[in-house]
């Protein structure tokens, strides 16, 4: 579902909050704006913000070419329950909250949930350990 929400996007006509202070297309119907995924590991753009990065997962191919394959059979990073968004941009109090990066160059790439249940993997887990 991630997925879908993320090429169509969450301006879509079928979401309720769509028409409230959005622009009109030349139509006069609200423009789609598709979010712009994460495929892969997406890495601060100055290397002296790199972490641990030699066991990073490499995609095979790009995110327009994969055919719903990269990733299958292996165990989930991540599961949660409720909708995943794009805090970017919107008016979410807590849009901007971001600890432990460097904002030089700006906010990073993230996705957001609100009050999510998840499962993770050993992994991720192990990222923050000391």
């Amino acid at each position: 579902m991630v997925r879908v929400q993320t090429e169509i996007g969450t301006e879509s006509p079928n979401n309720i909050w769509s028409g409230i202070g959005g622009q009109k297309g030349q139509k006069g119907e609200p423009i789609r704006k598709g979010e712009k995924p994460i495929w892969g590991p997406e890495r601060p753009s100055n290397p002296d913000d790199w972490f641990e990065t030699e066991n990073d997962p490499v995609p095979p191919t790009t995110y327009d070419k994969d055919k719903y394959t990269w990733g299958v059979g292996e165990d989930a990073d991540l599961i949660v329950f409720n909708p995943l968004f794009d805090p970017d941009g919107t008016t979410w109090i807590l849009a901007e909250d971001v600890t432990g990066y460097n904002l030089t160059g700006g906010l990073p790439p993230r996705r957001a949930t609100i009050i999510a249940a998840s499962r993770m993997s050993r992994r991720l887990l192990k990222y923050h350990a000391p």
